[in-house]
């Protein structure tokens, strides 16, 4: 099922219009376009099936990055569509191996930052999910890929020791300050609900 207008979901944080093109493909995935329209920049996050929604809406915009949250199928699955749109490099953490190589512009590191006008794009390395797994942060809004899904963890891929998960989950739990934009709809995750999660993920 492809995104309609009514389905859209639009928010403004500053000079950024944040919009949100959910049930994609049929995996049921999510978009984001990041829009600074006073700069005439934006930022593409993911691009799964059906991203054509998400292609029409650009409009005058220059898309100065395509940001992948990590590298299951699903969440690329529109590359060549999107690619050839835009023209934009493609960015993704380099512990990522199940996208070819050669379909990654530039690799991403943790704290890497992009820019569309004068808003910043941090990165945010979280392993777990997969071994690249990505989430990106502006200003107080938090895009979690499939870190999270709706009120659990994400499953994780490959399931690593429990020392090791307690590990991550502390260190998820003091990062993660207010989260919004899981990967399917819900209402926002904020700093009192990390802790449930986290101690969901080490039972």
């Amino acid at each position: 099922m492809s995104a309609n207008k009514e389905e859209m979901q639009t928010h403004e944080n500053g000079p950024l219009t944040i919009t949100k093109f959910p049930h994609l493909g049929p995996f049921d995935n999510n978009a984001y376009l990041i829009a600074h329209r006073e700069a005439g920049e934006a930022i593409i996050l993911d691009m799964p099936a059906g991203s054509r929604e998400l292609i029409d809406a650009i409009g005058d915009l220059k898309v100065t990055a395509v940001l992948l949250t990590h590298t299951h199928p699903d969440h690329w699955a529109d590359y060549d569509l999107v690619k050839s749109a835009t023209g934009a490099p493609v960015f993704c953490h380099p512990a990522e191996v199940i996208m070819p190589a050669a379909k990654i512009d530039r690799p991403l590191a943790d704290g890497d930052e992009m820019a569309a006008g004068s808003a910043i794009v941090r990165a945010l390395h979280t392993p777990g999910h997969t071994p690249g797994s990505t989430c990106y942060i502006v200003g107080e809004i938090l895009f979690s890929g499939d870190v999270l899904f709706p009120g659990v963890p994400g499953r994780r891929d490959p399931r690593p020791p429990r020392p090791r998960r307690r590990h991550h989950d502390r260190r998820f739990q003091a990062r993660v300050r207010r989260l919004r934009f899981p990967r399917s709809p819900s209402r926002p995750l904020r700093r009192r609900n990390v802790g449930r999660l986290t101690r969901t993920r080490t039972s």
